[in-house]
């Protein structure tokens, strides 16, 4: 549910800003340090979208709260270049302000098969993250972080099935005497089956 998510939000952000205006919009792997930064290849102005986790979610007060419903955490962050840091500082408020609006006001279509998405309960959250080694590098980055609801649209009986697979290994539990001696490769072959009920 959660890859979903993911992938629902980065379709719906790429609709909402031109190319003009964000050169990079794709998922990243956690939180986006300024050690991160030097590693990563892109081209500002850019978004990069994370998924930081979940948890249950409890009854009352949200829009959904059957059995396997889980509240994910998400983030976005927003990095602008330029020498001027004034500038830079502008354009990623700007952004990360705009951001904030689209994403309050996405009202999931529910086109997804796999899991219900809910809307945002609250405004995304901003922050500067402004430090001097990304400071020094002519970046700005502001996150944005907000949770969102999921649900299975499975019925609870089938969740387990649905998240099940099952391999089958065909694999020799010994080498045969002649591979031994003529060193001929063995074939290994993996068949993974997903389990419908």
């Amino acid at each position: 549910m959660m890859t979903e998510l993911l992938d629902q939000t980065l379709a719906y952000l790429r609709m909402q800003f031109s190319a003009a205006e964000v050169k990079t919009l794709r998922e990243y792997g956690g939180e986006f340090g300024a050690a991160d930064m030097a590693e990563t290849v892109y081209t500002a102005p850019a978004i990069f979208v994370s998924v930081l986790g979940s948890r249950p979610i409890d009854a009352g007060g949200v829009r959904m709260a059957g059995n396997f419903a889980r509240q994910v955490r998400m983030a976005a962050f927003v990095v602008t270049k330029d020498a001027n840091r004034e500038k830079r500082m502008r354009t990623a408020l700007a952004l990360g302000e705009k951001l904030a609006m689209v994403l309050r006001a996405w009202k999931p279509d529910g086109s997804s098969v796999t899991c219900t998405i809910a809307p945002l309960e609250h405004s995304p959250s901003c922050e500067n993250l402004f430090n001097h080694a990304r400071d020094a590098a002519g970046q700005a980055v502001w996150m944005l972080d907000w949770t969102q609801g999921v649900e299975p649209k499975l019925p609870d009986a089938q969740i387990i099935d649905w998240l099940s697979l099952q391999i089958t290994d065909n694999v020799r539990r010994a080498v045969p005497a002649a591979a031994a001696v003529t060193g001929a490769t063995l074939n290994v072959s993996e068949s993974v089956q997903f389990l419908t009920t």
